[in-house]
């Protein structure tokens, strides 16, 4: 079976958790811290009514805040929808 987005970046943060992997100009984030706050933003989303199947516009610039809502969606199994 296929990993999920999700998946991806608990399997690499298991193989090395202390390596940076997200980094902006502002952040760097370790796999392991990556994960951590990808499960608190999960928790946040899932409380305010966001679910599996929902589709949800994310509009910012890139940097490690959108890539942990972007996980984040994809652990409470939502979609989001990049717009540019």
């Amino acid at each position: 079976m296929p990993l999920s987005l999700f998946g991806l970046l608990e399997q690499r943060a298991q193989v090395s958790p202390h390596a940076e992997g997200f980094v902006d100009e502002r952040y760097i984030l370790t796999f392991s811290g990556m994960t951590q706050k990808v499960d608190q933003l999960s928790q946040l989303l899932h409380r305010q009514g966001i679910k599996q199947g929902d589709h949800v516009a994310i509009c910012c610039k890139n940097s490690v805040g959108m890539a942990v809502l972007v996980f984040a969606l994809a652990r409470v199994g939502a979609v989001g929808v990049l717009i540019n």
